[in-house]
Formats: structure tokens, C-alpha cells, sequence
């Protein structure tokens, strides 16, 4: 979004054609070579719904799920009463990326819809109101189509996925464990490790998000 919108179209978690489109055209470069599709926080959700989708290249032989949210239908609102504060930093962060570059184009397709996600004061009603935006006359439609937990249970590549109890974003009352080992995850939750940091070493100069998820990768490719 470094360049302002040419139609009314943004979701806050991304959409899959663009997962599509940026595997297929890394496969057609590279028709020999394994993928390993990785994503990052809101990113993993876009990784489980590819995984969990009919249209998965057949060069992907791994993917490693990070700091996830699990559930979009609860996860963002219990981020914000935890968090409060955060909440409304991520949601003045999102007005500014989304909607003020884009002020004409998103107001006359939907001026209440943008009237709505301006007002918005936490960030799961900004994802809320901006589902629109995103294709969806609501957003129990658009959880429809966007809810990783639609998908997660087609998956058949091998996932790791990455949690931490301390999370302030992904929390971990969100983490479906029961559910979970019913599809090809490799669940791994840790005791520290915030959202998306994992740092170690005495500096911090280490990741141990990075390093067990090249691990992982470097297993699935050589098996």
C-alpha cells in the first residue's frame, strides 16, 4: 500500500489471490525447487486458508504458521479488552495505512462504511466495519471467507505453528488445542516470546522464531 488504492478493495489480513499469484510465479521461476510458505501474524492467516484451499502448488512441501490469531471471530476483541491501549495504537496505525490515503475512492463507494471505520476506537471494530471494503455485505460473511478456522482442518502439508503464552496480541485463551492435532500441525508453545520477537542470546542479536522455523523447513525438504 505504498501507493494509494485504485478501487474500494483492502482487507486488513490480505487475500488469498495474492498468496496464489505470489507461489505460482516463484514455482514457475524455480519448477525444481521446494517452497516452504511461511507467514507472520495476521500473514498466517492467509497461509492456513492457501493450505487449506484447492489450489495449492504442488512445489509447497511445508509451511510454518507464526503467532497466529486462530479465530478471527473472537481473537482481535479479546486482544482489545486485554489490551486496550495497543488496541488503539494498531487501529490509528490501520486508519492511516488504509483509509486516509484512500479518502475519495473508499467515500464514494461506502461514505457510512468509511464514516464507520473512522469511529472506530478499537481494532477489531475497525476490521469489523471494514469488511465491506473487503468484498462482504457483513462481517459474519466475511468470517465466512476470511476466518482461518474455516480451512484449517483440509490442510495436508506439514505446518508448524508458533506460539507464546506472553503474546499481548494472539492470546493464548485463543489457541484451539483440542482441535488442533486433527490436521497436519506441529504445535509448539512457548513460555516467552511476545509477538513475533523471540529473541536470544545475551543481546538479543538471535531468533528462536527464525531459527526452529528454518529447521522445520530444512526437515520437510529433505525428507
Amino acid at each position: 500500500h505504498s501507493t494509494p488504492l485504485s478501487s474500494p478493495s483492502f482487507d486488513v489480513f490480505g487475500h488469498v489471490e495474492d498468496t496464489v499469484t505470489i507461489i505460482d510465479r516463484v514455482a514457475a521461476r524455480y519448477p525444481a525447487a521446494p517452497i516452504g510458505v511461511v507467514g507472520v501474524s495476521a500473514g498466517s492467516g492467509q497461509l492456513v486458508i492457501y493450505l487449506g484451499s484447492d489450489r495449492v502448488n504442488k512445489n509447497v512441501v511445508a509451511g510454518a504458521c507464526l503467532c497466529p490469531g486462530y479465530d478471527l471471530t473472537h481473537c482481535m476483541h479479546r486482544f482489545s479488552r486485554r489490551s486496550p491501549l495497543l488496541s488503539r495504537y494498531i487501529t490509528r496505525s490501520a486508519k492511516e495505512l488504509f483509509l486516509y490515503p484512500n479518502r475519495r475512492v473508499l467515500q464514494n463507494h461506502d461514505p457510512a462504511a468509511f464514516a464507520r471505520c473512522d469511529g472506530a476506537e478499537f481494532i477489531h471494530e475497525f476490521i469489523t466495519h471494514a469488511s465491506v471494503y473487503a468484498g462482504h455485505a457483513d462481517y459474519e460473511s466475511y468470517l465466512q471467507v476470511a476466518n482461518p478456522m474455516q480451512y484449517f482442518l483440509r490442510n495436508k502439508t506439514p505446518c508448524l505453528v508458533l506460539s507464546a503464552r506472553d503474546d499481548p496480541v494472539c492470546l493464548e485463551s485463543c489457541i484451539p488445542f483440542s482441535s488442533l492435532p486433527q490436521a497436519p500441525f506441529g504445535v509448539v508453545v512457548t513460555k516467552r516470546g511476545s509477538h513475533t520477537c523471540y529473541r536470544e542470546g545475551w543481546f538479543g542479536q538471535g531468533s528462536y522464531m527464525e531459527r526452529i522455523t528454518l529447521q522445520f523447513l530444512g526437515t520437510c525438504f529433505s525428507a
